[in-house]
């Protein structure tokens, strides 16, 4: 093709836009195709979404949820320690068991 390199431009013509290498996600991450950064960075976000899923499965992540939630509509209040909310979480759960097995 004639006329493409950079003498031959008009002027004002805007430039073409900058090949990319990798691929933008997102999650505001950026990968590398084909190298090895790249595949370790994708195993760390799986291993990452797994540790959340199985926080929020096994309701380990319920203390943080309700003091977030107690700070939010009751300012002045104090949240309880983690034990005594287990405590009472642990009891809630045996006096109304909903579709628990055992």
């Amino acid at each position: 093709m004639r006329g493409t390199d950079a003498a031959s431009v008009a002027p004002g013509t805007p430039s073409p836009p900058p090949v990319s290498t990798g691929t933008d996600h997102p999650g505001g991450h950026r990968t590398e195709r084909g190298t090895a950064a790249g595949a370790l960075a994708a195993v760390g976000r799986g291993l990452r979404s797994v540790h959340r899923y199985l926080r929020e499965l096994t309701g380990e992540t319920a203390y943080e949820r309700y003091c977030a939630w107690l700070l939010r509509e009751r300012p002045g209040a104090t949240p309880p320690s983690r034990r005594e909310f287990e405590r009472a979480r642990l009891r809630r759960q045996e006096e109304a068991p909903g579709s628990r097995c055992c």
